[in-house]
């Protein structure tokens, strides 16, 4: 066996949350090139689709489009709901969303004396 075939990952479930782009998306393909089933989950569900789709084109894997918002805890859960009822389980999870204090509704970080 070649040292790159025993990190192949064929089978698993791979959920990226901001997978639709930039870094998240960079992070997908190299688990779609090592095998895996991919969640993309992105706020934007134009964006999620059509990265879902050109990384099953691309890597000949299956894939799944996810609307996901970080900053909503029930909409994180049903997401976490639905990919885990998509193949039964998560296997990988990166958490790659991102975003500024002012999308987590003026989150203000207090400073403890």
């Amino acid at each position: 066996m070649r040292t790159l075939e025993s990190f192949r990952l064929d089978g698993q479930v791979a959920m990226i949350t901001g997978g639709a782009r930039h870094l998240g998306y960079d992070v997908a393909e190299a688990l779609a090139e090592a095998g895996c089933r991919l969640a993309v989950t992105s706020r934007d569900h134009d964006r999620a689709s059509t990265a879902a789709r050109n990384l099953a084109e691309r890597y000949r894997v299956e894939t799944l489009s996810v609307v996901l918002d970080v900053t909503d805890y029930a909409n994180v859960s049903s997401a976490a709901d639905r990919v885990g009822a998509w193949k039964g389980r998560i296997d990988i999870l990166i958490n790659n969303a991102g975003g500024s204090f002012s999308c987590f509704g003026g989150l203000r970080l207090r400073h403890r004396t």
